[in-house]
Parts: structure tokens; sequence; C-alpha cells
């Protein structure tokens, strides 16, 4: 799984915690009293989720104050009949802008 891999090189290259968000760790966190699990700050652990979890939960990344968001994407947004078909990314990329500063 990507995810697992993104959160040990985290820690093995750069000592950087991490903590990975998904449906059950998600739900267990709300039934523990957190109104939202994106943005409870696990001793302020980088967050790791997909692109599905995300899109699902826009409304929750909304309510976030991000310190920063990086979305790891290589697909390249595809065309059809002269439209913009939406990707997954670009599905979650709004909530994150109210906050976003490229660099």
């Amino acid at each position: 799984m990507l995810r697992n891999q993104w959160s040990r090189e985290l820690l093995e290259k750069f000592n950087i915690p991490s903590s990975i968000l998904e449906s059950s760790s998600y739900k267990a966190d709300k039934k523990s009293g957190i109104p939202n699990p994106f943005d409870w700050k696990k001793e302020d652990r980088v967050l790791i989720c997909s692109y599905e979890f995300a899109s699902r939960k826009s409304v929750d990344l909304k309510n976030v104050n991000w310190n920063l968001v990086v979305f790891d994407d290589q697909l390249i947004p595809m065309r059809k009949a002269g439209r913009k078909v939406q990707t997954k990314k670009s599905r979650i990329e709004d909530p994150a802008n109210n906050h976003q500063r490229r660099i």
C-alpha cells in the first residue's frame, strides 16, 4: 500500500512521524468524540490519506486550516471530446484552495 510506504519513508529518511487516515481510523476518531479527524493534530504529524478517501470527505477538508497540502499525482488530466475530465485530484483541490500557496 502506497500510504504505508509514504509513512515509512517519511520516518526512516526524514524522521517525520505521520498518521494514515482511512475509513476505519476516521470512524474510530469520530466515535471517540473527535469532530473532524482531518483537523485533529496527533502531535502535529503529517496526515496521509488516499485521493478517494479525501474526495469523499471534502467537506471535512474544507474546514481545516492546513499548513501544507501535498498532492502526489502522476496522472495527466485527460480530455474527453474537448472537455477536461474531472480527476480525483481536481475534486479535492478545491477544498485545499482556501489555504493554498504554490511553492
